[in-house]
């Protein structure tokens, strides 16, 4: 599921529907999260391939608000597994340069005990500030 929030401050405006029915407004800034498919499958059985599948969830999403990677300026990484994403570090900049290029925004590594869907070892959330 892709979910996409604007950051109105004060008002609460959500919308929480599956990537491919996503439909997003412009605005200054935006909170954008990706995890499984539109069909609420997990794409990819390893740590790496779901971070792939979520990045490129989220630079879809980015893209359809007409922003782009190097607008983000905060990304939280949500796994099951913490050792897994340390070990597979080479792997996944490899990944992250596929689909973000060589910047990194502030980010953190959040270790959960489990996520929505049972076989998702990743999640992403990242907030990005378009231009006005």
């Amino acid at each position: 599921m892709l979910a996409a929030q604007k950051a109105d401050r004060g008002t609460e405006a959500m919308d929480a529907r599956p990537v491919a029915e996503l439909t997003l407004e412009k605005e200054p800034e935006l909170l954008l999260g990706a995890a499984p498919d539109a069909d609420d499958d997990v794409v990819g059985a390893t740590l790496v391939e779901q971070f792939g599948s979520a990045a490129e969830k989220l630079v879809t999403a980015l893209r359809a608000a007409g922003g782009e990677p190097d607008q983000l300026v905060s990304l939280v990484v949500y796994t099951t597994d913490i050792e897994a994403y340390r070990a597979a570090t080479r792997e996944l900049g490899e990944v992250w340069r596929r689909h973000f290029g060589k910047r990194y925004p502030a980010m953190a590594l959040i270790g959960v005990s489990s996520l929505f869907e049972p076989d998702a070892q990743v999640e992403l959330m990242g907030v990005a500030v378009l231009d006005g």
